[in-house]
């Protein structure tokens, strides 16, 4: 794994984010809705791009979307309109109600997709929750689950 984007800033993208920096795994950018929180973020893990997603937005072979259930469609569309070509990147979603079908319009272009939700409470009041020796759930795309595992095992999940 080179590199990863996280698109989300809140408390599950802030603990993905900082489990994958303490696990020395790079993080190409953070981007979230307002930017504020993921400029915020990217100083922390000392990632060089943050802020808004779109068109200039540098984005990395696996994208993280760890939002509200109700906006992933919302990214996923944006990913769409803004990033060309899309084909044989690898696109995950941390919702543990929807399954990786959210994300078909990324499907259709050629990106692999899954469902990768850590069984974890994330509070939002707290710094970060970790991801040590928990659970995680994977669904979607062959590829997808592939990367997914790789994330878990080397987030120790």
């Amino acid at each position: 794994m080179k590199s990863v984007t996280i698109v989300g800033a809140g408390a599950v993208g802030r603990s993905i984010a900082l489990a994958l920096f303490q696990n020395r795994v790079k993080i190409d950018g953070i981007y979230s809705e307002s930017g504020r929180s993921a400029r915020n973020l990217a100083r922390i893990v000392r990632c060089d791009h943050s802020g808004l997603l779109d068109s200039s937005t540098k984005i990395s072979d696996i994208i993280i979307i760890a939002v509200p259930d109700n906006q992933i469609k919302d990214v996923a569309a944006s990913l769409v309109k803004n990033f060309r070509p899309l084909k044989n990147k690898i696109i995950l979603h941390t919702s543990g109600a929807l399954s990786s079908d959210e994300l078909s319009e990324l499907r259709k272009k050629g990106t692999a997709v899954a469902s990768f939700h850590p069984l974890q409470t994330f509070s939002r009041s707290e710094n970060h929750t970790s991801l040590n020796d928990i659970w995680c759930a994977v669904e979607g795309d062959r590829k997808a689950v592939a990367a997914s595992r790789a994330i878990a095992k080397k987030l120790h999940m």
